[in-house]
């Protein structure tokens, strides 16, 4: 994907910033899935999500680009709710006749059941490659503990946030999981990649809800509190982005795949599913330089454990990778070059 580029001259004297900024656009569509369903995950072209009927609640996988529908009832359930996807594999949960929640995954030709051993109501969320994520405890939406599954090993990880009352996963993707948790000063969005927690509010709003992830990219929906409903977000791990449905009254992303975010926007009482294709000038991390004692000492903000090249250039048309940077779990990246010979630009390409 093409998105913001910041380049910086750096000579031994003196420092220009400037950028870059490559296309421009974005877009919106509803997606006419049938039976009027709500989407909450995409992975490349396909969206899964459920729709309610007469009979109750049924969970769909769609391809918008084939326009081809697959119902996903998990056999004997009195209600199914599709939540992400992972290439063939879709997880979600079920209700049976007592009322209980049931994890599946559904790999397009056999169903699983995923209960954690010893809990009740096991809620699946999200899945990448093997990881599932979800709750257990607790009816699914309400005082829950929350799990890391691996589906391949069948190896369970409790992965609640130290402190918190109730904690939620939504999304996974690699090491990098999003969600919620409840605290004594309210509902918070997290980011955690395995080692280290990250609180995830947006600037403004009482409420935030990371939930979905790909990469550095987050999506998710906050509330400001003001009757105006939720707003749409996109964190790269520096910056916040509103993404509203024109229109609506509400937007709330469920799923990010590449340029791609798909969910719900409601329009009065009715609830319509989108997806919006970002534009090519999203903002990425931009890359903060100084001269101090001969060496270039370069630092960007981003999401904690996430990788980012460093480039350099003598004639903005050939570039090479001078670092490879990890930021820490203060959410800080810093590089260092020396800052001798030839005039050079440096950017960040994401």
């Amino acid at each position: 994907m093409k998105r913001m580029i910041w380049i910086l001259l750096v000579t031994v004297t003196m420092i220009t910033l400037g950028s870059v900024c490559l296309g421009e656009g974005g877009s919106w569509a509803t997606l006419n899935v049938p039976n009027s369903a709500s989407v909450l995950g995409i992975d490349g072209n396909n969206v899964v999500g459920f729709y309610v009927n007469a009979t109750g609640s049924h969970g769909l996988l769609y391809d918008y680009v084939g326009k081809t529908l697959t119902k996903l009832d998990v056999p004997g359930a009195q209600g199914t709710v599709a939540c992400g996807v992972s290439g063939k594999n879709v997880v979600g949960f079920f209700y049976d006749s007592a009322g209980n929640a049931h994890s599946f995954l559904y790999n397009g030709t056999a169903w699983a059941v995923i209960d954690k051993p010893g809990t009740n109501n096991t809620c699946a969320y999200g899945v990448d490659g093997n990881k599932v994520v979800g709750t257990y405890g607790g009816p699914c939406g309400s005082t829950t503990h929350a799990f890391l599954y691996d589906h391949v090993a069948k190896t369970w990880t409790n992965i609640d946030k130290p402190g918190a009352i109730m904690t939620t996963p939504y999304g996974v993707s690699g090491n990098n999981v999003v969600g919620y948790y409840d605290s004594s000063s309210g509902p918070h969005g997290f980011l955690y990649n395995g080692t280290t927690w990250t609180t995830l509010d947006m600037p403004g709003a009482i409420s935030t809800c990371p939930y979905g992830v790909s990469g550095n990219n987050i999506v998710g929906f906050y509330s400001l509190g003001d009757g105006s409903d939720w707003h749409g977000f996109l964190y790269n791990g520096e910056t916040w982005t509103t993404i509203d449905m024109p229109g609506a009254v509400s937007t709330l992303p469920g799923g990010i795949s590449g340029n791609n975010i798909a969910g719900i926007y409601m329009v009065g009482y009715y609830t319509h599913s989108f997806l919006y294709t970002m534009p090519d000038t999203m903002p990425g991390p931009s890359l903060k330089i100084g001269v101090v004692n001969g060496t270039v000492a370069m630092s960007f903000n981003g999401a904690p454990g996430s990788t980012h090249n460093i480039e350099a250039s003598s004639d903005l048309v050939h570039w090479s990778v001078v670092a490879t940077v990890t930021v820490d779990a203060n959410g800080k990246g810093t590089c260092s070059q020396p800052a001798t010979g030839p005039a050079r630009y440096y950017r960040i390409p994401n």
